[in-house]
């Protein structure tokens, strides 16, 4: 497949992620929401996996990998995001972050003690793989 078709198949998954952003309700609790799972045929054998991370005030992740191409829109809040040997950055809403396959995300935190914060992300990710991999699992 050429590279104007995996661009093309890229473009309607982020458009459709736009119209799912806009139309699903956010709640006011604490949550990781998966939002939609597909398989891409051959011969990409990759799969496209979106979720909704809403972080309570004061709220952050333990470092980890995604081992995966990882897209990152902002809902509402303030995030504060770092992967090894990048910059700390402060996401608002609107924002977008990306983390390649081989980044170690060390910092990803509410920088709110007062209001929560949520994020779109988009794994595109090998058929099956893990989506979240503490820094204590990692091999080598």
């Amino acid at each position: 497949m050429s590279m104007l078709n995996k661009n093309s198949v890229f473009a309607i998954f982020m458009r459709l992620a736009l119209i799912i952003v806009f139309f699903t309700p956010v709640v006011n609790a604490t949550e990781i929401t998966d939002l939609m799972s597909h398989h891409l045929q051959a011969p990409f054998n990759e799969e496209i996996e979106m979720i909704k991370v809403r972080y309570a005030p004061g709220e952050k992740s333990e470092p980890h990998r995604h081992r995966a191409h990882t897209l990152v829109y902002m809902l509402e809040g303030t995030v504060e995001m770092q992967v090894e040997g990048g910059e700390l950055v402060r996401l608002v809403a609107g924002d977008t972050f990306y983390e390649s396959p081989e980044d170690i995300h060390l910092v990803s935190r509410n920088a709110s003690e007062e209001s929560d914060a949520a994020f779109l992300v988009i794994f595109i990710k090998s058929q099956g793989a893990k989506t979240v991999i503490p820094l204590n699992e990692l091999d080598g």
